[in-house]
């Protein structure tokens, strides 16, 4: 099989996963059909790292009008088309490892370390090599992600380890995406000031996370409300805009970019729901706030 097939055989499968970070408007699912090419791919227990020179077209992306908000896959469900054959007779019982960035053309020299997270995942093997679940079993690309693959030309590299040397198969892939939402006609809520959050995240690199909880300062633009931004007390910077009660938002810190979505319940209360990756380990997470309205913060 050709690596470059290889490559978008990974993308796809494991890489676009959805992790209900944000809420859309409207989702469409798609099977997507692999056909005989990707049939027979060679893995092993060591770990390599492949770096190639992309193009969307050759990837196939579903596409709505050319304007995309999301796109995820159902890895759960898509595993449920895939079939590892061990290539010993001892079997395969274990987990088979993936993880995969993206970067801009002409980045391959920096993919590997640089690249955007687009997701790590752990595939629980049978010892007759059958793939029972997907941990995460569902992730959605991040904003940064889905932009660099909606370029005519990206670079990418994957990360995959095996439970044994063997060969893995695939049929199809469930997918799901999103259209860009219409433009909005409601007028912006009042968010701004000081609220007070507790949170907690789901990582695909350390599971279920405790409870935490942080500050974050909203303002908006005096000319144009539907303008916000915020900053919060462990070093995160995100801009977005405000339809309704709705804050949609995109930024990060140091080392993570998170986009997701406020929500004003009333006067005094919000919930907020997110979507993350690392840049450092490659790792991607969802977080899940509830938000109190602070008159006289302070910083925790």
């Amino acid at each position: 099989m050709p690596l470059r097939e290889f490559i978008l055989f990974i993308l796809l499968g494991v890489a676009f996963t959805g992790l209900n970070g944000r809420a859309h408007a409207e989702s469409l699912n798609h099977v997507l059909p692999l056909g005989e090419k990707l049939q027979g791919v060679e893995v092993s227990e060591s770990e390599k790292t492949i770096v190639i020179e992309a193009a969307r077209a050759d990837a196939k992306l579903p596409d709505s009008n050319g304007s995309l908000s999301c796109l995820k896959v159902d890895a759960q469900s898509s595993i449920q088309n895939f079939h590892f054959e061990p290539k010993t007779s001892e079997g395969a019982s274990g987990l088979t490892s993936v993880w995969v960035r993206v970067g801009a053309s002409g980045q391959k020299d920096t993919v590997c370390s640089k690249g955007e997270c687009v997701g790590s995942f752990k595939i629980t093997t049978s010892k007759s090599g059958k793939l029972n679940s997907a941990i995460p079993g569902t992730a959605e690309l991040s904003h940064r992600a889905l932009k660099l693959l909606s370029e005519p030309n990206f670079t990418m590299c994957v990360g995959v380890t095996a439970p044994a040397q063997g060969k893995i198969s695939a049929k199809s892939l469930a997918l799901e995406y999103c259209p860009k939402e219409p433009e909005c006609t409601e007028e912006p809520a009042d968010i701004s000031g000081y609220w007070k959050s507790t949170y907690s995240c789901m990582d695909s690199c350390d599971g279920q996370g405790g409870e935490k909880s942080l500050t974050i300062y909203i303002t908006q633009d005096p000319e144009d409300r539907t303008k916000a931004k915020y900053v919060d007390t462990e070093g995160g910077k995100f801009s977005g805009s405000v339809c309704g009660n709705k804050f949609s938002f995109i930024g990060g810190g140091s080392d993570w970019g998170e986009s997701g979505t406020f929500v004003l319940e009333n006067a005094g209360t919000a919930s907020k729901s997110s979507q993350y990756s690392t840049h450092g380990n490659c790792c991607i997470g969802n977080c899940s706030d509830k938000l109190v309205r602070q008159e006289n913060p302070t910083a925790g």
